[in-house]
Formats: C-alpha cells, sequence, structure tokens
C-alpha cells in the first residue's frame, strides 16, 4: 500500500480565515480499491500559514509515511519518516515487455534475432521465458546468477531452450539487439538497444530506443490522481499494492534517437536494423 498526498491551498478571506483558526481543517484520509491488487489511499491537507504541517501528514499516514507518492512540485522534507515512493521495477519491467512487442509488431524471424538482455539485480528472472519465442540466441548479463540459474533450468525444461547468463559484459558479443536498464550500461554496442534511460549519450543515433510515455490500462489510469506522473503511480500499483497485471503492459510511444515514435515505427526502424546486421 501506499499514500498520494495531495495539498489544498489555504484560505484567502478573513472569515474564512478565522473558521479555520477556531476549527482547523484535520487531514483527510480515502481508501480508494484496486483490481488485482491491494488498496492505495489518498491523504489531503490543507496548507497553513506555514505550508504543509509535516507531523500532520506523518501521523494521518501511519506506516506509509515512507511510500509517499506527490506531484513534482510538492517539496516534501529531506530528512524524517516521510520519504518519495521511487521506482525501481517496472520501468524495466515494461520496457522488457515493450521490446519484445516491438520484435513481434515487425514480425521478425527468431532465427534472425540474437537477444542480450543486461539485468545486474535480477528484475527480470521470473519472466525472461517469455523471449525465448522472439529469439534464436538469449544471453543475460547479471550479478543475481543464481535466479537466472533457475530461469535456465526451468527455461529448459518448459521449453527445450537454452539461456546463457555470467557477469561479464563481453558474454553480449555478437547480440544484435541488447535489453537494459541504461543506455551506458550497452556502452557502444552496435546493436539496436533498448533502455530506460538514455543518460544523454548517442540520442542521436537510430539505434537506441529509450522508454517514451506509459499508457495503463483503463481501470488503472481512471483512479490516477490529478498532477500525479503515470509512471510513478503505475510502479507503486505494481510495487507495493502487487498489480501484476502491468508487468505486461508496454510503452505507449518510445524515442528513437531524439524522436518520438509509436511501437509500429519503432518496429520498422528495428526491421531495417536486423535486416542490415544479418545480411
Amino acid at each position: 500500500m501506499f499514500v498520494v498526498l495531495q495539498t489544498e491551498e489555504r484560505a484567502t478571506g478573513f472569515l474564512q480565515r478565522l473558521r479555520e483558526h477556531i476549527s482547523p481543517d484535520e487531514p483527510v484520509l480515502t481508501k480508494i480499491a484496486v483490481r488485482n491488487g491491494a488498496p492505495f489511499f489518498i491523504l489531503t491537507v490543507k496548507k497553513k500559514k506555514h505550508g504543509v504541517q509535516w507531523e500532520d501528514v506523518t501521523y494521518a499516514a501511519g506506516r506509509c509515511a515512507s511510500r509517499i507518492v506527490a506531484s513534482k512540485e510538492l517539496e516534501l522534507p529531506e530528512n524524517g519518516p516521510i520519504k518519495r515512493f521511487v521506482p525501481e521495477y517496472l520501468p524495466f519491467v515494461m520496457l522488457f515487455t515493450t521490446a519484445l512487442e516491438v520484435i513481434r509488431k515487425r514480425g521478425i524471424p527468431p532465427s534472425d534475432v540474437s537477444l542480450g538482455v543486461i539485468d545486474r539485480r535480477g528484475i527480470l528472472n521470473h519472466i525472461i521465458d517469455k523471449a525465448a519465442v522472439r529469439a534464436s540466441v538469449l544471453k543475460v548479463v547479471t550479478d543475481r546468477t543464481e535466479r537466472y540459474g533457475q530461469a535456465s533450468e526451468k527455461l529448459m525444461d518448459e521449453c527445450g531452450a537454452s539461456l546463457i547468463y555470467g557477469t561479464e559484459e563481453e558474454l553480449l558479443s555478437g547480440c544484435n539487439v541488447i535489453i537494459c536498464n541504461d543506455r551506458l550500461d550497452a556502452k557502444n554496442a552496435g546493436a539496436a538497444v533498448f533502455s530506460v534511460f538514455d543518460s544523454g549519450v548517442m540520442q542521436d543515433t537510430d539505434r537506441s530506443f529509450t522508454a517514451g510515455n506509459a499508457e495503463l490500462p483503463k481501470e488503472y489510469a481512471s483512479v490516477i490522481p490529478a498532477g500525479i506522473d503515470h509512471m510513478v503511480f503505475a510502479s507503486a500499483l505494481y510495487e507495493l499494492c502487487g498489480v501484476r497485471r502491468l508487468e505486461n503492459t508496454t510503452y505507449g510511444t518510445l524515442y528513437c534517437g531524439k524522436t518520438e515514435v509509436g511501437l509500429y515505427t519503432a518496429a520498422r526502424k528495428l526491421g531495417e536494423l536486423i535486416n542490415t546486421s544479418v545480411r
């Protein structure tokens, strides 16, 4: 569970200020049900003379005070029990799903795809088998080799497919598609690279595909409070409320260099790159 923090401005009229002084508004905590997951809460607080009363927020949020989702414009205290939620897993999971969908949309034969994944933390080990039907060669660079050892055994037992994994990035030599969290992780690879972040490098190259706009299923998009970043909200649902369905969600757009494109356009471009690499 988590808390979405929303603030209201202080009353401006004399009578409203007087009423506020005599009977201060208390924070309002509203529980919101979520399909296929635990609920979240919206905490609405009215600013006072010196802004947000963070002690009131801490008390009202309770154990969720360390899992606060708020607008980017709202500055949270740097020290203390109140912590802004920062996505850890879903952006990379969605990027992986999106890359596989781009390959599917183009209809690229698995025999033409040699896929490398840089997953140092072992985030994708439970869904890595989805890549087996899109690539003839599947390699993973990870620091969590024990997780991928189990995934490799499962993949062989259930699909008869092999998974090559290790800790060194040289393992990805020969891959024509690479999926990673940060574009820097792939360094100067000559492959088509899908990443969540581009870190300002190689933005002009047509071989880089970076996460763009997140499009959530309607039942989750409809409950996003005003002013809240969609990706942050979706990540909180996935990571804190257990909405696992979101790992099947793709980004609606990708950035190819500096140009934002739809997945069909990205698929066409990827097809051109793959055709060049297998000639």
